[in-house]
């Protein structure tokens, strides 16, 4: 845990970059992270358990969303998504 890395994309034109830290590490179950810089605050985790057919994963992300107006300006905040 404390692990970190860097997320390098693109959106609308510009380039995004993020900072992800590792909060929970079960190996073989569960991984979590959450971002520590970057434009959108975000946690995710994502959970691994064995099936029948192989295995099966859930993946959660929580984040506050934003809005862009037409000159790719923040806005308003305006929900959560998990």
């Amino acid at each position: 845990m404390g692990a970190t890395s860097c997320l390098v994309g693109e959106f609308r034109g510009r380039r995004i970059e993020a900072i992800y830290e590792i909060t929970e590490y079960d190996p073989n179950r569960m991984t979590a992270w959450k971002t520590v810089s970057g434009p959108l605050p975000m946690y995710s985790s994502r959970c691994r358990r064995r099936a029948a057919s192989g295995s099966k994963v859930r993946s959660a992300h929580q984040t506050r969303s934003l809005i862009l107006n037409s000159s790719n300006d923040l806005d308003v905040p305006i929900l959560g998504i998990s």
